[in-house]
């Protein structure tokens, strides 16, 4: 089955793998293999069903919870998608790639309270990292938690300091909070940084 999956000979990997599952009986990672192809080959219900059975077999392989996640991701069904995502990050809570999703996710779903915890969490294991900062600020401005933004788009230029973008945010955020001379400072910061956008 690897072999012809290497090869990219899908439905030869998928016959041989399950050829495995009747020789060496029920293995919830050769139906991992088996999903993972389908995923592939863009047969998400097939895909699901080999999770399922992977998660019948075993209910702490967090790699098929991701998998279903994905397979409902691809299909645009963000709130199961999010639902398999969190599933698998009680399992493994370090598998951030699948985090990352779910803050995407929970943003285009207008629920920033769940974006905000994730983004939380990276900007607690990667501090230095600006966009994690600016992310979560603009979670925080959404949401009207102007104080939270503020520090949130100071720590990305801090992280940043010709990250342009951060500068303009501000701007905006002071803006509206009624700081017009720090508006001002910060927008015209940020047309120092980046005069042509």
């Amino acid at each position: 089955g690897l072999i012809y999956e290497e090869e990219q000979e899908n439905k030869q990997a998928i016959e041989k793998y399950k050829e495995a599952l009747r020789i060496g009986g029920e293995d919830p990672y050769i139906y991992i293999k088996i999903r993972e192809i389908y995923l592939k080959e863009k047969e998400y219900l097939k895909a699901r069903e080999s999770f399922q059975k992977s998660l019948k077999l075993n209910p702490e392989i967090s790699d098929a919870y991701f998998g279903l996640g994905l397979s409902y991701l691809f299909e645009k069904k963000y709130k199961s998608a999010a639902l398999y995502f969190e599933n698998g990050l009680k399992i493994d809570p370090d598998k951030n790639a699948y985090r990352l999703i779910l803050c995407d996710i929970y943003s285009n779903l207008n629920d920033y309270k769940s974006a905000e915890k994730h983004y939380k969490v990276f900007v607690d294991l990667y501090p230095s990292n600006y966009l994690f900062h600016y992310n979560l600020a603009k979670i925080y401005e959404i949401q009207e938690k102007y104080d939270e933004a503020e520090k949130e788009y100071l720590e990305s230029i801090k992280n940043f300091p010709s990250f342009w973008q951060a500068y303009l945010s501000l701007g905006i955020l002071y803006q509206k909070k009624e700081e017009i001379e720090n508006a001002k400072k910060y927008y015209e910061k940020s047309l120092e940084i980046n005069p042509t956008d």
